[in-house]
């Protein structure tokens, strides 16, 4: 990437322009998001400045950001550190020069950005599939990434929205998926897609493949446990948990339990 390269993405609801001031060394960053590049009026704005060997040995935090005053987060990872400013939308970062920290960075941007809309990020695989969306939660080594490769493979129409890291909403009483760039080993780079979420499965392997439904209780402990939250303030924590309860409402909750081959797309 150029010294000095600027460029605004579209992820969900919200618009961010990002500025390097610095030289990222490749395209790794351009082919990342270049299914996600907009020309849409920002709502956030991140200064960046690269620092060749940045890294912070000594991290410690709980989580990446921490609420300093309201409105105001302070960011720290292991390759970035600086300022988010909520109410302006402007973030100032000093950033390591490798490609894959700018989107390790804006992962923790847009997940505190996205608590204001109503969105929340979730360890899972997603997909559309007859125009309605389908999101597979879990942690690592669940099989999410399995069974995005599965579903690809078995039904060319399936459009995959992530293999990792998935983007679900609450808008006007309803519920939606988005499509991410932020991927695991699939290593598609995406583009911008917006469906009705239909289900939520949280996923196990198995020697057989089934489903089952399970009680409210049961999907918000489950969803919880597969939630991004950037920071773990009161207020953002609080935020979370509402829509959380208002996706589960609204969206179908079921337990999949499956085998490493295509009967799980029967069952759904």
């Amino acid at each position: 990437m150029k010294r000095g390269k600027s460029f605004k993405i579209k992820i969900g609801r919200v618009v961010t322009e990002v500025s390097i001031s610095g030289d990222m060394g490749n395209d790794e960053i351009s082919d990342l998001f270049s299914g996600f590049i907009t020309t849409e009026r920002p709502d956030v704005r991140v200064y960046t400045r690269c620092i060749e060997d940045l890294r912070y040995d000594d991290y410690r935090e709980p989580a990446p950001a921490r609420l300093v005053k309201p409105g105001i987060y302070h960011i720290k990872w292991y390759y970035f550190s600086g300022e988010f400013n909520t109410r302006t939308g402007i973030a100032r970062m000093d950033i390591n020069t490798k490609p894959f920290v700018i989107s390790s960075l804006l992962r923790i941007i847009y997940a505190i950005k996205m608590i204001e809309k109503k969105g929340l990020f979730v360890h899972a695989s997603s997909f559309v599939r007859d125009g309605v969306a389908y999101l597979f939660a879990g942690k690592s080594g669940a099989g999410k990434t399995t069974l995005a490769k599965i579903a690809t493979r078995s039904d060319r129409e399936i459009q995959l929205l992530s293999d990792e890291i998935s983007l679900i909403t609450y808008e006007r009483g309803k519920v939606f998926a988005y499509s991410t760039p932020f991927w695991g080993s699939t290593r598609i780079m995406g583009r911008y897609i917006k469906a009705p979420l239909r289900s939520i499965y949280f996923i196990n392997k198995s020697k057989r493949t089934f489903t089952r439904q399970i009680d409210s209780t049961t999907a918000m402990q489950n969803i919880l446990a597969n939630i991004l939250f950037a920071s773990l303030d009161q207020e953002s924590l609080s935020e979370g948990l509402k829509t959380a309860k208002n996706i589960i409402t609204k969206a179908e909750c079921r337990i999949l339990n499956f085998q490493k081959n295509d009967s799980f797309l029967e069952v759904i």
